[in-house]
């Protein structure tokens, strides 16, 4: 079921165009169990999935895709997260600050840097309190209008992927390789 809820929602990073999604799930009894399994598989293929934070009915989930998370080294995204406060010395000390950031009573829209979403887009969210973006999709767009389109256009072709390899019977790691090759 895990795998499933995946593949719908975080085609982007299992199709190597974003280096992170996250997700809402539903608490279940098994869910720790279910996470600690796949991610003994993802982590074969450069992948993890963190629970970011949890409450009684649900969990927030990240999935990281390690090879590419080059983008998480960019001078201005690391600037703009120090002024949140947050450690940027590595990649997990980023991330255990965002989880105590989300459990404050402001929502930290610095998190589309974790998501991959662009630079310039994000501060624009920020600046603009998400408001006055020049096209909404796949998230709000404030600067390069035309790369966001192109960007959309590619996450629609693996979502159709994706669900077209799924119908036939591929799972979570034959959809991983496919867009490994």
């Amino acid at each position: 079921m895990l795998q499933d809820i995946l593949l719908e929602h975080c085609y982007p990073t299992l199709s190597n165009l974003k280096f992170a999604n996250m997700i809402n799930v539903d608490y279940t009894e098994n869910i720790f169990e279910d996470i600690l399994k796949l991610n003994e598989k993802l982590s074969e293929y450069n992948f993890s999935l963190i629970i970011l934070k949890q409450t009684e009915k649900k969990l927030l989930l990240y999935l990281i895709n390690y090879n590419l998370i080059e983008n998480y080294n960019d001078k201005r995204l690391k600037k703009a997260l120090e002024s949140y406060g947050y450690p940027v010395d590595n990649f997990n000390s980023s991330i255990n600050f965002l989880k105590k950031r989300l459990l404050e009573n402001e929502f930290p829209h610095e998190i589309g840097f974790f998501l991959g979403y662009p630079y310039e887009d994000v501060l624009g969210f920020i600046n603009y309190n998400g408001k006055n973006e020049c096209i909404s999709g796949k998230w709000k767009v404030y600067s390069d209008v035309e790369r966001a389109k192109n960007i959309f256009k590619k996450y629609d072709y693996a979502k159709q992927i994706t669900k077209r390899l799924s119908l036939q019977g591929n799972n979570l790691f034959d959809i991983i390789n496919y867009f490994k090759e």
